[in-house]
């Protein structure tokens, strides 16, 4: 029961807190009582046994957390290594200081009581007294002697005369105050040295006795807190007959007096403290002790309480911590309070929850990824198609690497090579070992340095005989990784039937083209022929109107046909570009400006914050006058053109957009097919001008796109801002 008690105690915060100020003001009252004397005797020895008790009592709970602390590490419980590390480290913080405050502080206190009962000391009192009392007697003897020589004065007179007399025998001396009476003590006469005062001081009557026995009397007294010194002295009269008395009072200077009374007292206080200085010096110690013994216990006892406490939320989180491991994420730590331990245990039930949540995700998320591998495996497997993934790795802060990380059979069958000993390869090992390659994979560094995600460009290997179509794109994974995915098509045989294609269409068009000028010239021809074959001569005068007209219908099918085969020229040519950065704006104010006529009306909306392209001068401003012409002639009356500039956003990719906007309708039959040629609808047109707009357009990079709106006719072009 007892020790079950103790156990109780020894964890419990208020009980132990009531006890430590009650211990407290036990050596409060302890310390009081050894200063005061009187209590010192009385009550003392019963607050010592109280507070020896207490301090026993809470040594015998220190006691039970050590064994419960052994316990700890036979049990090896959780957080008995940091707990012990803890109570020890608090421990020596505490008693050290407090050991050292306490030995200098018993060395000072003996030192102190030492002094107080020094033998010079008690000398140097014992001489201080002796000097003031040697004052004070050589003080006394020189009023005596005063005091006799009135003596003497009064002697040689009568009563009467004496009483008349008084002032001046008084001024004969220094004396405060004399009063001399008859041998009944009745008053003869008196005189004061201040004249308000009116009844003199009466010697006792125990000194008025000792003159019996006595020829004087000498001594200090005191009269309305004033010290004076008093003489008593009997005065023999002319008759013989009777005696009468004199007393006399002398001023004592108040320093002298009051310090000799402090000498007095002092050294009757020592004489007390001579006696009391070994109990007192006990008295101090054992105070002393007692005080030392009870911070030293409750601190250490404190310690314990508050390490257990302290280390209570971390021992949550190791276990926690443990069963995490373990895979047991359902574990929820109580809170134990509202400070930065709580809040990390409040933190990490929330972290559990999120780990917890992750986890599922993450399971989750893995199953789909292996479900989507499988499938995109499965996919990609059976593509007809050359696919080959590289990674992007760094091979120093600056210079990138990219090296084959995945491949399909596809590959191997239009490459015609085994990729299987490749892997893992970089791009420059593979293109030394397999040069044909190195068109296709030179690019993948050009395609990484520029802001397009998607490129494609056509290259020929084995020597010209096979044509492929590459696709690159740009990946990047959940982890961050860059990768670049090159997919290759065999377009060999596709590019050949499109050459076949566009040869026959086009033999057919020039054909046709052809033969439409050809028709008037020789009918033309054939009338010249028959008319002058068969006419006189005189005839000829006659027929010049008829012969005007021929030639000139001859000479004008005949420039049209040298304009289309120019067109022709134009389109099928491919001219050395000559890139520059070029002001777009300065250059279409500077072409409009040509075709700013008064039947002609074109308005501006032009960005002045429009930055500069990349491109050659001369096919802009082809590109431009193309446009404004094609414009033009597809209007018949009111001649109208907006032109306007803007930077516009695609997919995150900047660029300089151009539009132009007239009047006008795109027929249903070549609304798909305006960009190519032959596709117009004008009359007399060749539909090669859009065609060579086209053409520019995609030599930069850029797009072209038409639409038809509000009987609007809108060309949209997009130019990549580099």
């Amino acid at each position: 029961m007892v020790i079950r008690a103790i156990n109780y105690l020894s964890t419990s915060f208020l009980p132990m807190i009531l006890l430590f100020v009650l211990l407290l003001i036990s050596l409060i009252i302890m310390v009081n009582a050894t200063d005061n004397i009187g209590l010192f005797g009385s009550y003392y020895l019963w607050f010592l046994l109280f507070n020896i008790g207490g301090v026993t009592f809470i040594a015998l709970l220190i006691l039970a957390n050590i064994l419960k602390l052994s316990r700890s590490f036979k049990k090896r419980v959780i957080g008995h290594k940091l707990l012990s590390k803890m109570i020890v480290i608090f421990s020596l913080l505490i008693i050290t200081p407090v050991a050292i405050v306490f030995y200098f502080s018993v060395n000072f206190l003996n030192n102190s009581i030492e002094n107080w009962v020094d033998t010079k000391v008690e000398a140097g009192l014992e001489s201080a007294l002796s000097i003031s009392r040697q004052m004070l007697q050589a003080l006394q003897q020189e009023k005596l002697d005063n005091t006799k020589n009135m003596v003497k004065i009064l002697e040689s007179m009568d009563s009467a005369t004496a009483m008349s007399d008084m002032e001046n025998i008084r001024k004969s001396t220094d004396a405060y105050e004399i009063t001399y009476l008859d041998y009944q003590y009745r008053i003869i006469g008196v005189a004061f040295a201040q004249t308000i005062k009116i009844v003199p001081s009466m010697p006792d009557i125990q000194i008025l006795s000792s003159l019996k026995s006595n020829k004087f009397y000498v001594g200090i007294t005191i009269i309305n807190d004033e010290f004076y010194i008093q003489t008593v002295l009997p005065v023999n009269t002319t008759t013989k007959t009777n005696t009468n008395i004199l007393q006399a009072l002398y001023n004592i200077d108040g320093n002298i007096s009051q310090q000799t009374a402090k000498v007095q007292e002092g050294f009757n206080q020592y004489k007390q403290l001579l006696l009391l200085k070994n109990p007192l010096r006990a008295s101090y110690v054992i105070n002393l002790s007692l005080s030392l013994l009870l911070s030293i216990l409750s601190s250490i006892w404190a310690v314990f309480y508050f390490s257990y406490r302290l280390l209570a939320p971390i021992n949550q989180l190791v276990i926690a911590t443990e069963k995490i491991s373990d895979g047991d994420y359902k574990i929820k730590l109580k809170k134990l309070g509202d400070d930065e331990l709580g809040f990390l245990v409040q933190s990490f039930n929330l972290m559990i929850q999120r780990i917890q949540k992750s986890n599922l995700q993450l399971i989750e998320s893995q199953q789909q990824t292996q479900l989507q591998k499988n499938y995109l495996s499965t996919i990609i497997t059976s593509l007809s198609n050359a696919v080959l993934v590289f990674e992007e790795s760094f091979v120093s802060d600056s210079e990138k690497s990219y090296h084959l990380r995945m491949y399909n059979l596809s590959s191997e069958n239009i490459l015609q090579i085994k990729l299987k000993n490749l892997l893992f390869n970089d791009v420059h090992k593979i293109t030394n070992s397999y040069p044909f390659l190195k068109e296709i994979l030179d690019s993948i560094y050009s395609f990484s340095k520029n802001n397009q995600n998607v490129m494609q460009k056509e290259v020929t290997v084995f020597d010209d005989k096979k044509e492929l179509l590459a696709k690159y794109n740009k990946v990047t994974l959940n982890d961050g990784t860059k990768n670049i995915i090159i997919i290759l098509d065999d377009i060999t045989e596709l590019v050949q039937n499109r050459k076949i294609t566009v040869w026959q269409e086009m033999a057919k068009r020039l054909a046709h083209e052809i033969k439409n000028p050809l028709t008037p010239i020789q009918l033309s021809t054939e009338r010249l022929r028959h008319k002058y074959l068969s006419a006189d001569n005189n005839d000829i005068k006659q027929n010049m109107e008829l012969l005007d007209r021929a030639t000139n219908t001859i000479i004008k099918q005949v420039q049209s046909m040298i304009k289309m085969v120019n067109a022709f020229n134009e389109f099928a040519s491919t001219p050395k570009l000559d890139i520059q950065n070029i002001d777009l704006n300065l250059i279409i104010t500077e072409v409009v400006a040509l075709y700013q006529k008064n039947n002609i009306k074109i308005e501006l909306g032009l960005d002045q914050n429009l930055p500069n392209i990349t491109a050659d001068d001369g096919r802009i401003r082809q590109l431009l006058h193309n446009m404004i012409k094609n414009a033009i002639e597809a209007q018949q009356k009111l001649k109208y053109l907006n032109i306007k500039t803007k930077i516009d956003k695609i997919n995150n990719q900047d660029y300089v957009m151009l539009q132009l906007t007239n009047p006008g309708k795109i027929s249903k039959n070549i609304a798909n097919h305006i960009f190519e040629p032959y596709a117009s609808d004008k009359k007399g047109g060749s539909g090669i001008g859009l065609s060579v707009v086209k053409k520019i357009i995609t030599e930069i990079g850029g797009n072209i796109k038409a639409e038809y709106a509000d009987n609007d006719v809108i060309f949209t072009i997009h130019i990549p801002i580099e």
